[in-house]
């Protein structure tokens, strides 16, 4: 299976090496093949190899030991399998999640700057403490916070969602609290 998904002849493939061991390309493959005959069970692994043409190919490999009669292994034998558009996708996936998890995280800077800031909190509240745990790296939940005409105002407040929709939720509601409170003055918790 691997001369034909190498694009090698098997005179070629021999020159490589004559064990699993040589002509793998995984860098764990002595524990690997150690493991496999050590408990006589079949054991699976990736490597990524280079073809004749330089062409990068992974490979899952399934090295499963053949028993004898008497249980002792007789030879070892493994099965490839072209797993390189799998591997293109998980690639793709990947780097797609990492962006748009930095996006995330850029956004929750921004609800950060937001919130009740640690130097009026420590000012107006000495003894406090802030347990703020977003489920979803951004939140709906948020606490606001500001001096008005020498009254400390503080608000915690539950939005609905969580995640990205209910951090844009509490981004609009601490716009609106700024504007009623800070702009018009309005103090009154049932105004």
């Amino acid at each position: 299976g691997m001369i034909r998904l190498m694009g090698y002849t098997l005179e070629e493939w021999k020159k490589q090496g004559n064990t699993l061991q040589e002509i793998s390309h995984n860098a764990d493959i002595d524990e690997k093949v150690n493991k496999s005959i050590a408990n006589k069970q079949t054991i699976t692994y990736e490597s990524l190899n280079i073809t004749k043409d330089g062409r990068k190919l992974w490979v899952h490999s399934t090295l499963t030991p053949i028993l004898n009669e008497q249980g002792d292994i007789k030879k070892l034998v493994v099965i490839d399998t072209d797993i390189t558009d799998r591997k293109l996708t998980e690639n793709i996936i990947q780097e797609k999640n990492r962006e748009i998890t930095d996006s995330i995280y850029s956004a929750k800077r921004i609800q950060q700057a937001l919130l009740a800031s640690d130097s009026l909190l420590n000012k107006s509240l000495p003894e406090h403490f802030v347990l703020y745990k977003p489920k979803d790296i951004v939140s709906g939940d948020f606490y606001w916070a500001n001096v008005i005409d020498n009254k400390f105002v503080l608000i915690t407040a539950d939005c609905t969602g969580h995640g990205i929709p209910g951090a844009f939720m509490s981004l609009l509601n601490i716009t609106y609290l700024n504007e009623a409170i800070i702009e018009k003055r309005i103090d009154s918790p049932e105004k």
